[in-house]
């Protein structure tokens, strides 16, 4: 039931966190070589911006960092976030980054993001509205 699923998606988020490198918001100022007095807001503005996503583990949010390249998001990111529902939350966008994907032959959208970012998004679209692709 419902504590299967539960227990399902902390040990997904588990993975998830564990084999992929994150950022907090104050890792994202220092390598963004942001000049906010506030520098956690940096962070916090991409994410409002949907520049960025984060997962919420352990009372603490976190950024994947495969959406940045040199301190900053990848544009591609913001096209692929805007596909989602608003409400998305960052575990969902996680799973579609992080799960391999028949259109690619079971790779992994995120393994193709900096090679080929339309593709991703095109699978974002695909993934979000599935009806659309038929």
């Amino acid at each position: 039931g419902e504590a299967t699923i539960e227990r399902d998606t902390l040990e997904w988020r588990k993975g998830f966190i564990s084999e992929y490198p994150h950022w907090t918001s104050a890792q994202i100022a220092a390598e963004s070589t942001s000049l906010a007095k506030n520098q956690p807001s940096t962070a916090s503005r991409w994410a409002k911006d949907k520049k960025v996503f984060a997962i919420e583990f352990h009372g603490q949010k976190w950024f994947p960092r495969f959406q940045f390249q040199d301190g900053r998001p990848i544009p591609a990111v913001s096209q692929i976030l805007k596909v989602f529902p608003e409400h998305a939350p960052g575990l969902e966008l996680a799973y579609f980054f992080a799960t391999p994907n028949a259109n690619i032959s079971g790779r992994r959208p995120v393994d193709i993001l900096k090679e080929d970012p339309s593709r991703v998004v095109s699978l974002a679209q695909a993934f979000v509205h599935p009806s659309d692709v038929f």
